[in-house]
């Protein structure tokens, strides 16, 4: 809505830039004894990335430097091989799963329409961009580890960035915002802990209300700065009683150009818009 008023303007890669900030912050914490509080992303991080073993710092002297750097070299397979390709079988199977129940009905018919989902260019760029992400933090944490000779959070912050440009393989803005969003939850609890932030009384309810007024307003009165798939999901819901409202009337007399979807002889278009 900003953007459509030009008050602010895209920034370039911004996803990227925002998810990179983000997995720093995420993996500083991770990295962090009692650093990251939140039981999702803290599955979802062991998951691809393996149990913290760096709860507290950890210095490395010259020799057991040189010891690990044999040991990791003739362990490569199990330091970010394994982990890398198990990410990237994940991401794959998480965008076929669904293009493959959606083509079911085609199987008899067109079974050749079938086999060509196997080499659906989402699939890979999914599971590209989470086996690269698997596979850059562990080789920059690693590298860190030997160039400092310390084990910490510092490095688990400078190759969770590093890790974060793997979003170029598969730009998702929604997958950028939910995790700066949770990050930021995470942040706001550590506050709280710390005496610095104000605990809000029913911030999640008043989070939430704020949040649905803000998108039943946009789809009344600004429908084109909302997301596609939110604006189908509400119409679901409602009935399609967002579709019920006189747009030319309301572009009259308002001026905001909620009309810009809906041409006058099919009120009902914009429900397939992508």
């Amino acid at each position: 809505m900003l953007k459509e008023r030009g008050l602010i303007h895209a920034v370039p890669k911004g996803e990227i830039l925002l998810f990179s900030i983000a997995t720093a912050i995420m993996m500083y914490l991770y990295r962090r004894k009692g650093g990251l509080t939140d039981g999702v992303l803290n599955s979802l991080v062991r998951f691809f990335l393996g149990p913290n073993d760096q709860s507290h710092c950890q210095e490395v002297n010259s020799l057991e430097a040189s010891l690990s750097i044999n040991i990791q070299q003739s362990q490569m397979e199990q330091k970010w091989l394994q982990p890398t390709l198990k990410a990237f079988s994940t991401g794959y199977i998480v965008q076929l799963v669904p293009m493959l129940l959606g083509q079911i009905k085609h199987v008899f018919k067109r079974p050749g329409k079938l086999l060509r989902v196997f080499y659906n260019e989402d699939c890979l760029r999914c599971g590209v961009f989470l086996g690269s992400f698997v596979a850059i933090f562990k080789i920059v944490e690693w590298v860190l580890e030997l160039l400092r000779n310390k084990r910490d959070e510092v490095n688990g912050l400078l190759a969770g960035g590093a890790a974060g440009l793997s979003m170029i393989f598969y730009r998702n803005s929604s997958i950028a915002l939910y995790l700066a969003s949770k990050i930021s939850e995470v942040l706001y609890k550590h506050g709280i802990s710390a005496g610095i932030l104000p605990s809000i009384p029913y911030a999640e309810i008043l989070a939430y209300s704020f949040s649905t007024a803000l998108l039943f307003h946009a789809c009344t009165w600004e429908v084109h700065s909302v997301r596609p798939s939110y604006w189908r999901y509400l119409n679901v819901v409602t009935a399609k009683r967002f579709c019920e409202l006189n747009r030319a009337k309301v572009d009259e007399i308002f001026g905001t150009e909620s009309s810009r979807l809906f041409p006058k002889d099919d009120l009902y278009k914009s429900l397939t818009r992508m």
